[in-house]
């Protein structure tokens, strides 16, 4: 698949290694059978670039919210017990190193 859009944020060329900065034309070659994609500036495209919309400017003032506090896992439920320091001798649950 091949697709003309404007670069939002800055990439590299994939064949000359030029920098794409924000906002500027780049052909896109996508393979969703395979997985990959890559980047040409309009130089390396070898097709002109047709006219695009002009790039929206993203806000910072979205609200991110978590779906729900129950949804976070407790860190210290996920440590698994100490074999090797059992093993040892050690107590593993004594805080004293």
């Amino acid at each position: 698949m091949r697709e003309w859009i404007r670069s939002r944020r800055r990439l590299v060329c994939g064949r000359c290694c030029l920098p794409i900065q924000v906002g500027d034309p780049m052909l896109v070659l996508q393979s969703p059978e395979h997985g990959w994609k890559k980047a040409r500036c309009r130089n390396c495209a070898g097709e002109p670039a047709p006219e695009l919309p002009p790039l929206a400017e993203r806000t910072t003032d979205a609200v991110v919210r978590a779906s729900r506090p129950s949804s976070f896992v407790q860190v210290g439920a996920a440590v698994p017990f100490d074999y090797k320091a059992a093993q040892a001798g050690r107590d593993p649950d004594d805080d004293a190193a």
